[in-house]
């Protein structure tokens, strides 16, 4: 596992992708997007890979749910209970 990777990492990120969502509650996107979008200031120093992992640690958890777009990507959201 590289360094960007580890588990303080992938928390953090996934924390920053919650609060993302608590002001844009409506928001979707893809890895590539919410790295390049809503970890805006992180996304130097942080790898798809490990966005990748948080964002799937959060639909494990229940806070989001992914669903594949028409184009086979696969998009992110908050889970709505």
């Amino acid at each position: 596992m590289a360094p960007e990777e580890d588990a303080s990492s992938v928390c953090e990120t996934a924390e920053c992708i919650l609060s993302y969502l608590e002001k844009h509650p409506q928001a979707a996107d893809t890895v590539r997007g919410v790295r390049s979008w809503w970890l805006r200031e992180q996304a130097p120093r942080v790898s798809e890979a490990v966005v990748a992992k948080a964002l799937n640690g959060l639909v494990a958890r229940g806070y989001l749910e992914s669903q594949t777009a028409p184009g086979g990507e696969v998009l992110f959201k908050r889970r709505f209970h």
